[in-house]
Parts: C-alpha cells; sequence; structure tokens
C-alpha cells in the first residue's frame, strides 16, 4: 500500500519507500541532489552571496547555519545532510525575507543581506524548512524562477582558462593606462569589496601569475551580474569601464565566460 502523499512524488522516491533502499544510493536521488546545488548557486549568485554569508549571519543572529562547508557541498551537489540543515535553512530565509536584522553592525555582511532575496515559492512565499526539505527530495518542484537553461558545469580546465583570460586582461588594461603592476593592483582593489583578504590575496597570486584558480575558488566568488560569472571577473570588466581596445573587451569576455 502506497503511503499517502498531497504532492507528486517521482517514481524513484516511491521505489525507494517500498525497497527500503537509502536515497543516497539511488540515481534519481543523486540528480535531485545536484537540482538542488544548482537552485542554491543561483540564489546566492543572484544576491551576489559569497558562501559564508549565512554562517556570518548566524554568528550574530543564531540559525544554525547553514555552514560554509555545507553550501559549498551543497553548492556541488554532494550534500547529504541531516534535518538540522533544512532548519537552518529556513530560519536563514526567514531572516532575509524579514529583513530583521537587529544587532547585525559589519557593514559588508549587511551590504550582501540588506535588499537581498529570499528563496520564494512559485506564490511568492518564502521558502520554510519544510520546503527546502521537499524539494532536496523532490517532493517539490524547483520555482519557475529557478529553472534555468543547462549549461556545462565549471570546469577547473575552465578556471585555468579564465585565469589566464584576467591576467592578460590586468596587463594590457595597465599598459593601456601606463601604470606598474602594483599601482594597476592598488587602482583596482576598490571594485574587489565582496572578497574577504584571502580571496583578494588568490586574486592578486593569480594576476601575477604565481597561480590559476580552480572551479571551486571561482564558485565561491558568485556575482550578481549574472548566475555564471564569478566576481573577480567582474572587477576587472568594471575596472576597463569600457574604455580600452576590442582585443582587450573580447579578454574581458573570456574571463567572465
Amino acid at each position: 500500500m502506497w503511503p499517502f502523499f498531497p504532492i507528486p512524488v517521482s517514481s524513484d522516491i516511491l521505489n525507494r519507500i517500498e525497497s527500503n533502499k537509502p536515497m543516497s544510493e539511488t540515481s534519481d536521488a543523486v540528480a535531485l541532489r545536484v537540482q538542488f546545488g544548482k537552485v542554491f548557486k543561483i540564489w546566492f549568485a543572484r544576491n551576489g552571496w559569497p558562501q559564508d554569508v549565512p554562517h556570518k549571519l548566524h554568528d550574530v543572529i543564531p540559525t544554525g547555519g547553514p555552514w560554509n562547508s555545507q553550501v559549498s557541498v551543497c553548492m556541488s551537489g554532494r550534500l547529504e545532510p541531516k534535518v538540522g540543515f533544512f532548519l537552518a535553512c529556513g530560519a536563514f530565509n526567514k531572516l532575509i525575507a524579514d529583513q530583521s536584522f537587529t544587532g547585525v553592525s559589519n557593514a559588508k555582511l549587511l551590504a550582501h543581506i540588506k535588499g537581498a532575496e529570499p528563496l520564494r515559492m512559485n506564490n511568492g512565499q518564502p521558502f520554510t524548512a519544510p520546503d527546502f526539505f521537499s524539494l532536496y527530495t523532490g517532493l517539490l518542484e524547483v520555482p519557475t524562477a529557478y529553472q534555468m537553461p543547462e549549461l556545462p558545469d565549471l570546469t577547473d580546465d575552465d578556471a585555468k582558462a579564465r585565469s589566464v583570460a584576467m591576467r592578460a586582461a590586468f596587463q594590457k588594461i595597465a599598459a593601456y593606462r601606463m601604470l606598474s603592476p602594483m599601482a594597476a593592483w592598488e587602482s583596482l582593489l576598490p571594485l574587489l569589496s565582496s572578497m574577504s583578504i584571502e580571496q583578494r590575496n588568490r586574486f592578486k597570486e593569480v594576476l601575477s601569475g604565481w597561480a590559476d584558480y580552480s572551479a571551486a575558488e571561482l564558485e565561491a566568488m558568485p556575482s550578481n551580474r549574472t548566475e555564471y560569472a564569478y566576481a573577480p571577473g567582474i572587477a576587472l570588466y568594471d575596472w576597463d569601464q569600457g574604455n580600452t581596445s576590442p582585443d582587450i573587451a573580447q579578454l574581458l569576455e573570456d574571463c567572465i565566460g
């Protein structure tokens, strides 16, 4: 006898219930985790949030998370969370929806959360903890606003190619402006306010040619400009302000994908 569900349930979940097979072992469950992670990516990107925004907000207004590591693994489609994760997501989303941030004094954090959008249902209601759980398990369809065309996942090779383009663009814009590398970096710094000190230092290493970004590093620095661009590339794009040559414009397009 099937259990009663008030909303459509995938055949994979029903088969799992019947067989007592763990959800993590089913093929549809893997796809659902990936889908859930993509929704998180889009939500964070549209708000221009680094992955640590919920954690930093919890430090002032306890929500239980979600923690940086959970958000990172979630976005990669590999998270198998416990109940606390969904409760934390619901509590965090409610704070964003209510715009209630009493006690938050960190200007950088406030810049990220003031005016930010909660994850919403198709009817406009903010997601609650049960909604996050239902989305994760496939009991709830992805809201229309978060149903994006399938694009290839960012790979380490893609990240390396973007790193190469960033270096070339940085050097050419600096040369165009007759700036030394240090003067160029200092000119770029005001556009990196969304990055942590560690992320800025890493960007400096990439621009200096000492390192290349990995896919995970870029995905930890989303931009609210578009779902598939990242903060370092957008910063270079804004730094140029459209004042340079077509070849530099092409490099900048390569930086942001």
